[in-house]
């Protein structure tokens, strides 16, 4: 029977076999324009935490929901903030699967040119604050799939379409990851980005509205107020009674507080506008 480690080292084997066929062949291939290059470039990530495309983190991509609640949009309409339309086709992401892209992402900033992490499946799993089970484990695998799903991003009169994950693959046997992701998210990140900081969204962990209130705010560098409503609507909440959603609301937002990652907030009674007063930390890339 063969060892773990040459199961392993046969798959790494196998990428590198695959990898010098793709080189081989984009170097037979006629090379691309410069500004076709400039398009795939990837950005630097911020050197404190990963970062994730404003475009996204201003919309319901990534909704507040837990996984029970998930639908399969068939590239439907997202709620997301004026000027941006997103489009999904495939299962509904949520909170869960951001954290996953933040965590694959932060390992694979390690080899900005490919943009590719090897990784146990225990690690990943830890890195998410996940114990090893199968439940976990499925869910993890689950996750990665739907990350590679196709996603319309329309910016004004440009726009993405593709998965933010490329290629997975993986060893039955001894339990790596090999994950790339799409280096082609390079364009939209240069539309503009925030970093997320990890160990903020490791306090909120379990709580999906207050994980999507910290990256949704987290693109504001002052946030101004919006209604209750309309942070209903772009949350992605299935709460159909608006009161409801106010005392969920509120809960989120004190766990959110707790954290120390705002200063305080309040819900204006009178007009029912969330004001948010949070501390400059991790920022937003200029452009937005």
């Amino acid at each position: 029977m063969k060892s773990v480690e040459a199961d392993s080292g046969e798959l790494l084997a196998a990428l590198a076999s695959l990898e010098k066929h793709v080189t081989t062949a984009a170097a037979a291939a006629p090379p691309l324009p410069k500004e076709s290059a400039k398009v795939i470039q990837l950005p630097l990530f911020h050197k404190e935490a990963p970062a994730a495309p404003n475009a996204v983190l201003r919309s319901a991509l990534f909704p507040a929901i837990h996984s029970k609640d998930r639908r399969f949009l068939n590239n439907e309409l997202i709620a997301s903030v004026d000027g941006v339309e997103v489009k999904l086709k495939g299962e509904q992401l949520n909170q869960d699967d951001l954290e996953v892209l933040l965590v694959v992402e932060d390992l694979a900033r390690e080899q900005p040119d490919t943009l590719t992490c090897q990784t146990s499946e225990r690690g990943l799993l830890k890195l998410l604050g996940r114990v090893s089970g199968q439940t976990n484990e499925k869910a993890l695998s689950e996750s990665l799939v739907r990350l590679g799903g196709m996603v319309t991003l329309k910016l004004g009169r440009f726009s993405y379409l593709g998965g933010f994950v490329q290629h997975i693959y993986t060893d039955d046997v001894s339990k790596r990851y090999v994950i790339q992701l799409n280096p082609r998210l390079g364009a939209l990140l240069r539309s503009g980005w925030t970093a997320l900081d990890l160990d903020t969204r490791r306090q909120l962990n379990g709580k999906p509205l207050a994980l999507w209130l910290q990256a949704f705010y987290a693109t504001h560098d002052r946030p101004f107020p919006y209604k209750v409503e309309t942070l209903r609507e772009l949350s992605g909440s299935r709460t159909a009674q608006l009161f409801k959603f106010r005392q969920n609301l509120k809960k989120a937002l004190s766990a959110w507080a707790a954290s120390g990652d705002i200063q305080g907030w309040k819900i204006d009674p009178d007009t029912d506008l969330v004001h948010i007063i949070k501390p400059k930390k991790i920022g937003t890339k200029p452009r937005s």
